[in-house]
């Protein structure tokens, strides 16, 4: 077995469990501060990849595009789940029933009202770029989990670092007692989650 042979799986499990983080990094957020069950965080995968898809075959407008396009359009869909569903949760500093039941059965309308859009059929997007890699040697890099991997990194590692620089690690009645200038403040720090972690779905409490 060459260096080659070890680096190259080494490398693409990297990619992939990166983006794996960035995607668990919302549902992460919500309930380690608002104690909620965001059962629907991949119904918010789901919608953000279909709403690509549907960019890209309507406008053949760019998937990566695509996905700086559904920044604001998932945070306001999280805006609407936040005030439609989850402010009428009842305030706790424990994770509650309730929020796992009514998130779970947001999911529920999520995957259904996909399923009468989009059916059950496999769907995929194919650019110039989708099967092509970077070479160094005989190590091949693909493009598309670079991409992402970077985009992941990206939406991360700033959120990251702020939250713990500026010692924001409060309980949910901390939370509730904070001024509306940090509230908003969580607000903005959301918005680079949108882009790999469905971060409409971190950022609808608030």
């Amino acid at each position: 077995m060459t260096l080659e042979d070890f680096l190259d799986p080494l490398i693409s499990a990297l990619l992939l469990a990166g983006i794996y983080a960035a995607m668990s990094a919302g549902m992460t957020i919500i309930y380690g501060v608002m104690k909620i069950v965001n059962l629907a965080h991949a119904g918010f995968l789901m919608l953000g990849a279909y709403f690509a898809y549907e960019l890209f075959e309507r406008f053949h407008i760019d998937p990566i595009l695509g996905a700086v396009l559904a920044l604001p359009a998932f945070f306001l869909f999280g805006i609407a789940a936040h005030w439609l569903l989850v402010r009428w949760l009842p305030k706790s500093d424990q994770p509650t029933l309730p929020s796992l039941l009514l998130m779970f059965g947001f999911w529920l309308v999520l995957q259904n009202v996909a399923f009468l859009i989009w059916h059950n059929e496999d769907r995929s997007i194919t650019t110039s770029y989708t099967l092509t890699s970077y070479h160094f040697g005989d190590i091949a890099i693909s493009k598309v989990r670079l991409a992402v991997f970077i985009a992941a990194a990206i939406s991360v590692l700033p959120r990251s670092t702020a939250w713990t620089s500026n010692g924001l690690r409060w309980s949910r009645s901390d939370w509730e007692r904070r001024s509306p200038v940090l509230r908003e403040l969580y607000w903005r720090c959301c918005i680079p989650s949108v882009l790999t972690s469905g971060g409409p779905s971190s950022c609808v409490r608030s």
